[in-house]
């Protein structure tokens, strides 16, 4: 079965993971050891994804 989403041309975690995905992991990762509810992550992944851009809440 082929890896549908590797991306050869991105650099880091995009090559692996899409740009929500990414900016959700960064969140938590800063967030540490308090950790992070899953309303807070798609809250901040909305206000980083910018204008016309938004994730559901079921894809966090």
């Amino acid at each position: 079965m082929p890896f549908k989403n590797f991306k050869p041309a991105e650099k880091g975690l995009r090559k692996t993971l899409r740009e929500y995905e990414e900016l959700a992991l960064r969140h938590i990762w800063e967030i540490g050891e308090e950790g992070v509810g899953s309303g807070k992550a798609w809250k901040n992944v909305n206000e980083k994804l910018g204008e016309g851009k938004s994730i559901s809440r079921a894809s966090i």
